[in-house]
């Protein structure tokens, strides 16, 4: 399989040969089908289709981790790019619970064979949450899943999974300083640590979620965009605080609004500890099914996060802290 040059000279520019090697008695070609070779050379040869959609294509179809090995041992560097940070996103929006246990398990199989050591810690981290929410309670045919790894890998995993679930309780690694402890007071916050920042690039609706976390009776969480959104696109890292109907609707089915003030901060990760706050309005901003976030496009410049005199991005790591209270409920 190879392409020629338009001059004519016959050039292999891209050569498969060593990859689809006949077969040995001992099994099939290491690094793929001829399916997932396709795929490669369109990714290849076509580059605005590496995208994340793209690759979830790929996964649901079982070709994910043979295009991956290609890729890997044939070099494809923007392909590898985007993959990286295709498995990325995938961790990141665990929390809006939108990514199936299959597709981290797929993520974290290419992650191997590509031998991206911490993308593919990242994709273990992820695996773990979504086991220890699941409460044990995991659907047949994911234990195969599981089985395919290697025994050093579903080693990690237990390990991950012993820190996170205690009495099939869920501990979220993902967001910390949980406060009050009381869900009915009116104020509250929580911070949220937002991993390989430097790598989220391009990330599409609805942004990066962090998991759920209640105040005043409601459920609450931030909606980030980490290279903006509309008029913060490109320049401004946008935030916006998000309310869950369904909750609000079954918790609290008299109230038609909830109205709450908030500010978002960056917190300085150095000694200095320079935090970056954004205020919300004074008067709060009314939260409903009509009305389900509030924030800001324009939240934070991203050359402010990438300041050398700050520690905004210390070890690529985001810190955002949410700090609110909610002053009045329309009820009907």
């Amino acid at each position: 399989m190879g392409q020629r040059d338009a001059a004519g000279a016959g050039e292999t520019l891209l050569d498969l040969t060593p990859v689809f090697a006949p077969h040995t008695a001992s099994g099939p070609a290491e690094h793929g089908s001829l399916a997932a070779a396709a795929c490669f050379l369109r990714l290849v040869y076509c580059p605005q289709e590496v995208h994340p959609d793209s690759f979830a294509a790929l996964s649901a179809a079982g070709w994910l981790v043979g295009t991956a090995r290609l890729a890997h041992r044939l070099d494809a560097a923007r392909l590898l790019q985007g993959l990286e940070a295709y498995i990325q996103g995938l961790c990141c929006r665990l929390a809006a619970e939108q990514v199936s246990l299959s597709q981290l398990l797929a993520a974290l199989s290419a992650a191997q064979a590509c031998c991206m050591d911490a993308t593919a810690a990242a994709c273990l981290e992820a695996a773990a949450d979504k086991l220890a929410a699941s409460g044990g309670r995991w659907p047949a045919g994911q234990a195969a899943e599981l089985a395919a790894f290697d025994p050093a890998t579903l080693a990690q995993l237990l390990q991950l999974l012993s820190v996170r679930a205690v009495g099939s309780v869920y501990r979220s690694p993902n967001v910390f300083d949980v406060r009050p402890d009381c869900s009915a007071a009116q104020e509250g916050g929580f911070t949220w640590s937002i991993q390989g920042f430097s790598r989220l690039r391009g990330v599409e609706e609805p942004g990066l979620l962090s998991p759920w976390v209640e105040v005043g009776g409601f459920q609450w969480r931030l909606q980030v965009y980490p290279t903006g959104k509309r008029d913060g696109a490109g320049s401004h890292l946008s935030i916006f605080l998000c309310i869950d109907p369904t909750h609000m609707k079954a918790a609290r089915p008299h109230v038609r609004s909830v109205t709450a003030c908030f500010r978002a901060t960056v917190l300085d990760q150095g000694p200095a500890g320079q935090d970056y706050t954004k205020e919300g309005r004074a008067g709060g901003d009314s939260f409903s099914a009509d009305n389900l976030n509030w924030g800001y496009f324009r939240a934070v410049p991203l050359g402010e996060l990438r300041r050398r005199d700050r520690a905004y991005l210390a070890g690529d790591r985001l810190l955002l802290r949410l700090d609110m209270r909610i002053t009045g409920m329309e009820t009907s």
